[in-house]
């Protein structure tokens, strides 16, 4: 008894750094919830998988703010635009502390042609993206791409240019360097440069951008809106 009590007093430091570590691993093995699920099946593209997943932490309480966040997103993604905000609104009531949402927001507004409300959350974003306290920062050339399509929508071609030119170099840089890894987080982005290819008669540039939507996340909006872009030049260029 005498060695065991002695063993244990002489190792006392190294048996606690292994049961805190135990205890690490327990607790990671056992939270594995519903939010790290989720957010393997969002990098994966399973935004339909993802939110049965979500849905299911709504009745549970504290309500999160990352949870109505990540909904959000796969509403965004699927292209059901009203759930989309309605769920990100709901985050930022929550505190959320994520730029991108003020973003997303002005884009879904100006979808519906909400210019102002759009205009507020874009300013939004702006005001806080030098804050601290924030999770992510959006990179100069995602600001860039996100004015530009918001000024896109509204028609003003020439200001969505200015900021797409600046936006562009910076995206094919970044779109090489992870050409082997092109993830669902390029699904949106790769439309939208698709789309504003086009407007610069690039056909080349747009039908690869437009490719790299439908590889990056074949179940989102944006694939599927990228297929009919291919499908109309397909057909444009039999035609011709």
């Amino acid at each position: 008894m005498y060695e065991i009590i002695s063993f244990l007093i002489d190792n006392l430091f190294e048996i606690f750094f292994w049961i805190v570590v135990l205890l690490f691993f327990v607790i990671m093995i056992t939270q594995r919830n519903f939010m790290g699920k989720g957010f393997l099946l969002i990098k994966r593209g399973s935004y339909k998988d993802a939110i049965v997943l979500l849905k299911n932490k709504l009745d549970k309480k504290p309500l999160k703010s990352s949870t109505y966040y990540a909904l959000g997103y796969c509403y965004y993604m699927l292209g059901y635009g009203q759930h989309a905000i309605n769920n990100f609104e709901k985050a930022i009531d929550l505190k959320l502390k994520r730029i991108d949402v003020f973003y997303l927001l002005a884009i879904l507004y100006a979808e519906e042609n909400k210019f102002d409300k759009a205009s507020g959350y874009i300013d939004k974003g702006e005001e806080i993206q030098n804050k601290n306290g924030f999770l992510n920062k959006l990179t100069q050339y995602e600001r860039n791409d996100f004015w530009g399509w918001f000024y896109y929508l509204k028609g003003e071609m020439d200001k969505s240019l200015e900021f797409y030119n600046i936006a562009i170099p910076k995206w094919n840089k970044k779109m090489k360097e992870d050409r082997k890894k092109i993830t669902e987080y390029y699904a949106s982005p790769c439309y939208r440069l698709g789309i504003i290819y086009l407007k610069k008669s690039d056909l080349k540039t747009a039908k690869k951008m437009f490719s790299l939507s439908l590889k990056a996340s074949p179940e989102s909006i944006f694939a599927n809106k990228s297929q009919e872009e291919l499908r109309k030049l397909s057909k444009e260029e039999k035609d011709s």
